[in-house]
Parts: structure tokens; sequence; C-alpha cells
């Protein structure tokens, strides 16, 4: 798998790693899925300790990392990428 990863420090002070599929595929399936999707980009978060690193909670708690992607990142295999979604791109902070 190649991509492009890069670190970047959010409001929340949390690390957020995304790494980008380029070339070669990466699928998820099962868990009640009607077929295979197709992985594009997926995130890392973590933090600087043990109890808070998820950008998210499960039952009122953080977790000291979390992995998320979100709508276009995956997407059904019987599909192409979005035409808007350019792998190589990666949000900048100023």
């Amino acid at each position: 798998m190649s991509g492009v990863l890069f670190v970047d420090l959010d409001t929340h002070l949390l690390i957020t790693v995304v790494v980008n599929v380029i070339s070669g595929k990466m699928n998820v399936t099962g868990g009640g899925l009607d077929g295979p999707y197709q992985v594009a980009q997926f995130h890392f978060h973590w933090g600087s300790n043990s109890s808070r690193g998820s950008e998210h909670e499960v039952n009122e708690k953080h977790y000291p990392m979390e992995v998320t992607s979100s709508p276009p990142h995956i997407y059904p295999t019987s599909t192409s990428l979005p035409p808007h979604f350019h792998p190589t791109s990666a949000p900048t902070r100023t």
C-alpha cells in the first residue's frame, strides 16, 4: 500500500494521522455489510495519555486511540472513486 501520511495537531490537542490508499485495494467485508466496500482513506486519532485519544465516546468513555473513516472514503466496490476525491490531497492547517 502506498499513500500519503501526515500528522495534524487538531483543536482538541489530539493527533490525527490520515492514510490515503492510492495503489492496490483494501476492502472491508462482513459485519452485516451487503458486499465488499473499498477503502480509500482512514484516520487514526490518539492523545498524549491512555485515557483521552478517541474523537468519539462509547458509553460516555474515551479510549486511547480511534480509527475512523467517513464518506466518501469507504464505498461499494461496484463503484469507482467519487469524482471529487483526490487521494493525494490532504487538508492543511495555517
